[in-house]
């Protein structure tokens, strides 16, 4: 560690007035879970802080909305920098469309050691003098769907370290040949680093993720100076609730036995990586083979979904099934796509929206489920891993039925 100069945490996107959702149905305990996630993979980031020694933190936008603020978020906005100021942590805070500097409420002090910037202008920080190492803060609120231009950052102090902190879309390749160090920045949900030369350009992502394809470990990122003037990121997990997908090899000949030992391995494994706080896990039964009957996938699909909830009820901090799903080997053949039928209409329109990259029209969906977070996430296609797992799943449910099959 002879090589480390100076030591700061970076964090972004805590959206506390944003629970977690997309799911249809859960117990109460893990419901309370779900609410109040939010705010406490957010003291985990102000954990982090504390326990690292840190002497800045720097926060890139969406913290909370001040725009419909919420009494809860305000208050523990303004307790956990002021838990850092006791601690002398300096803070620089860049925030988005709806916590952006002159938006907190003027009746609620801030720290002094807070600096909350501004979405009119860049400002310049020198906080050698706090900080007690020669390092420089450049920054300004900005919107997540606006575009960061270098340019607008631009500041002469050559023998300070630079750290430019805002909120937006960026170029990396772009940013990272300007003459700042550290690009801290918000915007996105997704840990990402888009550039580390010949400058660094970063996105922590939210410390909480909110719905079930946000699957794996969320938190915050300890951003390590080192002698010669790079710097090594390391994350840190602060999630309170950890969203999974696992998926299990079975056969249509599998002995019930076998399966729930594999289950209960790979459970124990998932606690092993998240040792508290539940897991929000969605489990895929991947078929090696074809059942004659395809009664024998429904009836495996509903005794594993039950021994997983009988399984989590025991449970303090429980592995929770959200939904148990079947994947069956693909029966379409090339010749159905050629067919000159009702099926093979169906099967050229679905491979039509698999081959366009533009995203398939579910508004009349959509509406019909408007202010429900659980059917915004079922018509989000955004995300290209979840529009292929959904075209794929209507084409095969599709091409059932109108064969006249039984559905599992």
């Amino acid at each position: 560690m002879s090589d480390l100069l100076f030591r700061f945490l970076h964090a972004a996107d805590f959206r506390l007035d944003t629970p977690l959702h997309g799911v249809a149905e859960v117990p109460d305990a893990i419901s309370r879970w779900m609410i109040d996630a939010p705010y406490v993979a957010a003291e985990r980031v102000f954990d982090a802080a504390i326990q690292e020694q840190v002497k800045l933190v720097v926060l890139s936008g969406n913290l909370l909305d001040l725009v419909e603020p919420h009494p809860r978020a305000i208050c523990f906005v303004r307790d956990q920098l002021a838990r850092l100021a006791g601690h002398g942590v300096t803070v620089c805070w860049a925030g988005g469309v709806r916590d952006g500097g002159g938006q907190w409420p003027a009746s609620i002090a801030l720290p002094p050691s807070v600096h909350h910037f501004q979405a009119a202008a860049v400002d310049t920080l020198a906080l050698e003098k706090q900080l007690e190492f020669p390092l420089t803060v450049v920054g300004r609120s900005g919107g997540e769907n606006t575009a960061i231009r270098a340019s607008d950052f631009f500041v002469e102090a050559r023998e300070s370290f630079l750290v430019a902190v805002t909120c937006g879309e960026a170029d990396g390749a772009v940013l990272a040949m300007q003459p700042i160090d550290y690009w801290a920045l918000g915007g996105r949900n997704e840990r990402k680093t888009l550039a580390t030369e010949p400058h660094t350009v970063h996105y922590p992502g939210t410390p909480q993720g909110r719905q079930p394809m946000a699957v794996g470990p969320y938190g915050c990122t300890i951003v390590d100076i080192l002698a010669s003037r790079q710097v090594r990121l390391r994350f840190v997990s602060c999630e309170a609730a950890r969203w999974q997908h696992e998926r299990v090899l079975v056969s249509s000949g599998t002995v019930w036995e076998d399966l729930e030992q594999k289950l209960a391995e790979r459970i124990q494994d998932l606690r092993a990586q998240q040792p508290n706080g539940p897991l929000l896990t969605r489990w895929t039964l991947v078929a090696t083979d074809v059942a004659e009957d395809p009664a024998v996938w429904r009836e495996l699909r509903e005794r594993t979904d039950k021994w997983l909830r009988k399984q989590a009820a025991s449970q303090s901090d429980p592995c929770w099934p959200l939904a148990v799903d079947v994947e069956i080997p693909d029966r379409i053949t090339a010749a159905s796509y050629k067919e000159d039928t009702l099926l093979g209409d169906y099967l050229r329109a679905i491979r039509q929206l698999q081959d366009s990259p533009q995203p398939a029209d579910l508004s009349a969906v959509s509406a019909l489920g408007a202010g429900v977070p659980e059917m915004q996430w079922v018509t989000d296609l955004s995300d290209p891993a979840v529009r292929a797992q959904v075209l794929q799943e209507a084409a095969e449910m599709g091409a059932a039925l109108l064969r006249g099959e039984k559905m599992v």
